[in-house]
């Protein structure tokens, strides 16, 4: 996507130390609970323990579209953009905000946001029902998801009061797959504004600052496996409900699981040798030939021993596993 998705991989010492001491706006609308993709806890562990996602295929897209992106989105707006001191940090340093704008537009107290997204994700993302009041809705609205709300919400409030000027309204720049961008409208909201900045200062002071995790939730199991971990360490006192919780959790998904084969299995007996079974409220089932190319490494390796030796690596991970004495 934009810029605040930028992974720390490639960035210098300074850089990485700046982003651990200050909070960005994609990281506050996770630690209000806006953003799907991460929580406090994830920006928690970024803060104190410099662990960060690696950016996604498409992320990475992103990063090398965004040009492309700010310079249509100049194009549909008649203005001019300018990329000079993109980064900005708010100036009470106890809230520890900064904020990295894609793009100024030359002449007027506004911004642009870029973002990217490929066809089947947006569209996959409009029909998940978790998002039936927090997804994009028609172009040059304020109907956008709220984590982008509060990002651009968050980079005016921290460019009104470094500059104590009235920023009052960031675009954001919705490109969907290669052709598609559309575009929205997030004007500055002080009350909002006032919130991000609150929440901001005592998440730093509450939880990075003592070396206290949030407890409200669990960070994501990306960043979970990132954690160094010391070998036979032992933690006790732990909360007596979480591994029956888990243990209940877990057997509930494998009777899910062996309900939805269960059910699979019904499906396609009823179809028998058909593609296509349509049910009597109009739902439709298929069951198709997909092909695909996929690399034989076994075949490999037996072809070409030598070379399937030279380019095989270990690897280690970790397997969780609980157990009721």
């Amino acid at each position: 996507m934009a810029t605040s998705l930028l992974s720390a991989q490639g960035l210098t010492d300074r850089e990485l130390e700046f982003r651990r001491s200050h909070i960005g706006a994609s990281e506050s609308a996770s630690i209000m609970g806006y953003n799907p993709w991460r929580n406090a806890a994830d920006i928690y562990y970024a803060k104190v323990a410099g662990i960060e996602s690696e950016a996604s295929p498409m992320a990475r897209a992103g990063q090398a579209l965004e040009p492309i992106i700010l310079n249509h989105a100049a194009e549909q707006l008649e203005v001019d953009v300018n990329f000079q001191n993109k980064r900005r940090v708010y100036p009470d340093e106890s809230a520890h905000m900064q904020a990295t704008i894609d793009a100024f537009i030359t002449g007027r107290n506004e911004i642009i946001e870029a973002k990217l997204t490929g066809d089947f994700a947006f569209k996959k993302f409009q029909e998940n029902p978790a998002n039936i009041n927090d997804r994009w809705g028609d172009e040059w609205t304020d109907m956008v998801p709220r984590c982008y709300m509060v990002q651009v919400v968050h980079q005016l409030h921290v460019l009104r009061a470094q500059t104590g000027e009235a920023w009052g309204k960031g675009y954001v720049a919705l490109r969907i797959g290669l052709t598609d961008q559309r575009m929205y409208v997030v004007s500055y909201n002080a009350e909002i504004g006032n919130a991000i900045e609150e929440t901001c200062r005592d998440f730093w002071a509450k939880h990075v600052a003592l070396g206290i995790p949030p407890t409200e939730c669990a960070a994501g199991s990306d960043t979970l496996a990132r954690i160094p971990r010391v070998a036979g360490k032992t933690v006790r006192d732990m909360d007596p409900t979480w591994i029956p919780a888990y243990e209940r959790a877990h057997a509930d998904f494998t009777a899910a699981e062996k309900a939805k084969e269960d059910t699979r299995g019904q499906i396609l007996q009823f179809m028998g040798d058909a593609e296509i079974a349509i049910d009597t409220a109009g739902r439709v089932a298929t069951y198709r030939q997909v092909n695909a190319s996929r690399f034989d490494a076994k075949g490999f390796r037996a072809a070409h021993p030598e070379l399937g030796v030279q380019f095989t690596s270990n690897t280690q991970s970790r397997r969780f596993s609980v157990r009721t004495k």
